[in-house]
């Protein structure tokens, strides 16, 4: 068992790390290396338990020098790899191309070995400087992906000789940086660099960032993607109005106990995600405040809204319904979130029917009962066959789609629009609750919405008896997170504290 390192291996590990060359060390480059693998091997040989026993003191100074020797380490690699690169030897070894061998050989991820080979090959061909700066220790790896990536955009839409005659200056202007500052501070002198070496190129990029502009939504299980670019000020504007949102939910406490909690963490990471997750919350506000505004303007008449589509056999069949993503494909959304979304929202029924299905006219909740009364009435006009709102079932293309799985439906009759919660029973509900009702959370009623303990579609009626609000988090929990929220057994509608709440049953592991 080693317990620590010759002096000789030391000093051979260290002519390796410094680069030197078989004159000034009287050594080989594959000798060097092998003193470097034997070194490490040594000190491989000292983890104890998956830890290398280090003393308090000399942690923080011993973790530097093994990172900063790493970083050097993987200069020499990247130099390397760059000669394996031009010697073509990757194919000689049955390799497709160096990028392949690094991935199968190096044990690389596919993005990580063509992020290698690609530095390889910019370093070889250009950067001099930069190169050796890297191989001396004096600068690292994000250090040098900054300057390589910052000289080439400065440079980008200049003529190739000029391009080439201005590239050596602009790399040691950046390299100055990277010698002595964070690579942040890299990374913003690159940015400058451009305006100041090509002003009306950078003039056009922004002009080009502002035709690139595009946000694409896609349909995954459980949600939905956001990808996009936008310009710098676009994204300032952006960012500016959801961070004021943000720093509304911090002062007033708008967010539950374990968001608090997760932005007062000592872990960057658990901030940084519940920071994240609040901004994709203040995203949808500023959406929904815009459309229940009517802030966004009117399409045939129609007050822009969100549709979601509830057939009733569907949801007797506890299939859920479905949510229309405009432009894209319908989502289905399960039965509980549907109570959820009916809890609190303008709905607008359309009541349809599969063309089989002789009793779609019947308007019921998923547990047998009636529906609401509001909802029988939406209904209440008989269907005509002969008029303008029945769709034939039986037509070519309704026969198509049933053939394809999906199947075309009657539209039996439209209702009136109406809001299950109106303005006097929710101030009523502002006023008895005070926050939402959820154990230990105070989000402000504004940011609260009105839950139906009996779900509406189930026959719950629209009253202060029978509805409690709720921030949105804790609405998900009582519908999708299988909390239970029920009445105090003689407690009055106007008691505040009426409300017991149960927690799901624990399905997890025993031993969890």
């Amino acid at each position: 068992m080693h317990s620590n390192l010759s002096a000789v291996q030391v000093a051979r590990a260290g002519n390796a790390v410094e680069g030197c060359t078989g004159e000034e060390s009287g050594i080989t480059a594959a000798q060097a290396v092998a003193n470097l693998t034997e070194a490490i091997a040594v000190v491989q040989g000292l983890v104890v338990d998956g830890r290398l026993p280090v003393p308090g003191a000399e942690a923080l100074p011993l973790a530097g020098a093994l990172h900063a020797a790493a970083d050097t380490v993987r200069a020499l690699a990247v130099s390397a790899t760059a000669v394996a690169d031009e010697l073509d030897a990757a194919r000689a070894a049955g390799c497709r191309s160096t990028s392949h061998w690094l991935e199968s050989a190096g044990g690389m991820c596919r993005a990580a070995a063509g992020a290698t080979a690609a530095l390889s090959r910019t370093l070889a061909t250009g950067f001099a400087a930069t190169r050796r700066a890297w191989l001396a220790g004096q600068v690292t790896e994000d250090a040098v992906r900054e300057v390589t990536r910052g000289v080439s955009r400065a440079v980008a839409d200049l003529p190739a000789e000029e391009a080439e005659a201005l590239r050596p200056e602009l790399e040691d202007r950046l390299l100055a940086v990277a010698r002595t500052a964070t690579v942040a501070d890299v990374r913003r002198a690159a940015a400058r660099l451009r305006i100041a070496a090509d002003p009306c190129g950078a003039e056009a990029a922004q002009l080009r960032a502002h035709d690139e502009q595009y946000l694409r939504f896609t349909p995954v299980p459980d949600g939905v993607e956001v990808h996009g670019r936008l310009t710098s000020t676009a994204a300032a504007a952006l960012i500016t109005a959801l961070d004021r949102v943000v720093d509304r939910y911090v002062r007033f406490g708008d967010m539950t106990y374990e968001q608090g909690a997760a932005l007062a963490s000592a872990q960057p990471a658990r901030r940084a995600m519940a920071r994240e997750h609040l901004v994709a919350r203040a995203l949808v506000d500023v959406a929904e405040t815009a459309l229940g505004a009517a802030l966004l303007g009117h399409q045939r008449e129609v007050r822009p809204h969100v549709v979601y589509t509830v057939h009733h056999d569907e949801v007797e069949a506890g299939l859920g319904g479905w949510l229309r993503l405009p432009g894209l494909d319908e989502v289905p959304l399960p039965p509980a979130s549907i109570d959820r979304v009916l809890c609190d929202a303008d709905v607008h029924p359309v009541l349809t029917r599969r063309p089989d299905d002789p009793g779609g006219g019947r308007v019921r909740g998923g547990d047998g009962a009636s529906a609401p009364p509001s909802l029988r009435e939406a209904f209440a006009v008989p269907l005509d066959p002969s008029g303008p709102d029945y769709v034939d079932g039986d037509d070519a293309e309704s026969c198509s789609r049933r053939q394809c799985g999906q199947r075309g439906r009657h539209v039996l009759d439209l209702g009136r629009t109406f809001r299950t919660a109106p303005a006097p029973l929710r101030r009523a509900l502002e006023v008895r609750d005070r926050h939402c009702v959820f154990p230990g959370c105070s989000v402000d009623p504004s940011r609260c919405e009105a839950h139906h303990v009996v779900h509406w579609r189930h026959g719950g009626e629209t009253s202060l008896r029978n509805m409690a609000l709720l921030c949105l988090a804790h609405h998900h929990a009582v519908h999708e997170g299988g909390w239970t929220i029920a009445a105090k057994r003689g407690s009055d509608p106007g008691d505040p504290d009426r409300w017991t709440f149960t927690g799901p049953l624990w399905v997890g592991h025993p031993d969890d």
